[in-house]
């Protein structure tokens, strides 16, 4: 949860470390050590740590209840890095180092550190979640980028030669879709081709309809007929699954439970782009606008969709809703069950900022990122209920 919004927190470093109630709020982690000694880690120590103003972040309490700091000089042999986040996890430093140099053992990790004497303990102090929503006032827009990349990884089981592989590659991403990604979001990005590995599609081809025309998770046939790959044996798909597939919507799932825990609401942007020369699967409609804006009714509501259609409008591009493409991601743990997640998809029409035959991008990209980072804050902005 810390990492999510470190920005914030070390923008507001002073404001934390100043006021009682939130310096003294707990971090994430209650770290425990295995025969019984608890490290209980605060906000305000992680930040003097993270802004190096105070070597020794790591307070708890000894037998006698004194506050006392940990001393952070080296990481013990084994201990469970699954207890803490990455970020806590590089930071503790459990064993102090004794006078002449050797390593204390874990049964003197008690005896050997001091009572330090800071500053009383606030009686309320805040939670974390409370003191990020002080600090941040909205959550950060959470856009997913599943088909930008054109990387495609050896041994992924493609069948075709590599110089065919990275055409089809090009001409089947979303290009450049990473690129309009505005600053101050969480960006959910898949590292490889679509052509690898599909992360809009259903991990299980039953209920994956485009898997019966070989466009599945792990596609077969690319978007003009080529075909790919056989169909892959079991323990090659849960390779990639689990190497590509699962982290995209563990992130993509973490970030929403994140801001529902600590806004109670949670803004979604699906950001794609799609050819004019041709079709590919999911096209529901016939027009080609400049803009598809993509949403179901209980995760957005329509005046919502009429605002980013208006939106396009005050800068050039036609849209339309739901018009060739409709509805936009939700983690699964949320769709249709949780309306405080909003999410809406931005399909942008390729020609409007690239040549399709090259594949380079022309000055309209500017238009369609500015577009993008208005359509952003319309959704950042966007009252909850």
């Amino acid at each position: 949860m810390t990492a999510h919004y470190i920005t914030e927190l070390l923008e507001h470093a002073d404001e934390i470390c100043s006021a009682p109630e939130m310096n003294d709020a707990l971090a994430p982690s209650r770290i425990y050590h295995r025969w019984g000694y608890r490290a209980t880690v605060r906000m305000g120590d992680l930040l003097r740590c993270w802004t190096s103003r105070e070597a020794n972040p790591w307070r708890g309490t000894n037998e006698q209840g004194h506050l006392c700091y940990i001393q952070p000089d080296f990481m013990v042999s084994g201990w469970p890095a699954a207890a803490c986040d990455s970020v806590t996890h590089r930071l503790v430093r459990l064993v102090p180092r004794m006078e002449d140099g050797e390593y204390a053992g874990l049964f003197d990790m008690t005896d050997s550190i001091l009572p330090h004497v800071r500053k009383p303990v606030c009686r309320e102090p805040l939670s974390l979640p409370q003191v990020i929503a002080r600090i941040a006032k909205r959550p950060r827009v959470i856009v997913n980028v599943p088909h930008a990349s054109t990387y495609i990884p050896k041994h992924c089981g493609l069948s075709v030669p590599r110089g065919e592989q990275e055409r089809i590659a090009r001409y089947s991403a979303d290009l450049y879709t990473d690129e309009m990604v505005p600053e101050g979001c969480f960006s959910v990005i898949s590292p490889v081709s679509r052509i690898v590995v599909d992360p809009e599609r259903f991990s299980d081809d039953a209920q994956e309809p485009a898997a019966e025309l070989g466009s599945g998770v792990i596609p077969t046939r690319a978007y003009d007929g080529t075909v790919l790959r056989n169909l892959p044996s079991e323990k090659r798909r849960g390779k990639l699954l689990r190497r590509y597939y699962e982290p995209h919507h563990r992130d993509l799932a973490l970030s929403t439970h994140v801001n529902l825990d600590i806004f109670s609401t949670a803004r979604i942007l699906d950001l794609h782009s799609y050819p004019e020369t041709y079709n590919m699967l999911g096209v529901v409609g016939e027009k080609r606008p400049d803009v598809c804006i993509g949403f179901e009714d209980y995760h957005c509501p329509r005046a919502l969709a009429e605002a980013l259609a208006a939106c396009a409008a005050r800068h050039g591009l036609s849209a339309e809703l739901n018009d060739p493409y409709s509805g936009s991601v939700v983690p699964l743990d949320f769709y249709h069950k949780d309306p405080r997640v909003i999410s809406v998809m931005l399909e942008i029409k390729r020609s409007c900022y690239m040549n399709e035959q090259t594949l380079e991008k022309h000055e309209g990209m500017q238009t369609v990122r500015r577009f993008v980072a208005e359509a952003t804050d319309i959704l950042y902005n966007y009252p909850a209920d």
